[in-house]
């Protein structure tokens, strides 16, 4: 895996950590 792939690769990552993290808060805060 080159350096670039890999970089590519954790960015893709990271956002759709990040999207989770969103989803996850709004429906905390909203509530069931």
């Amino acid at each position: 895996m080159t350096a670039y792939a890999a970089g590519v690769l954790a960015l893709v990552v990271a956002y759709m950590a990040n999207n989770a993290v969103i989803v996850f808060t709004k429906k905390l805060f909203k509530g069931p």
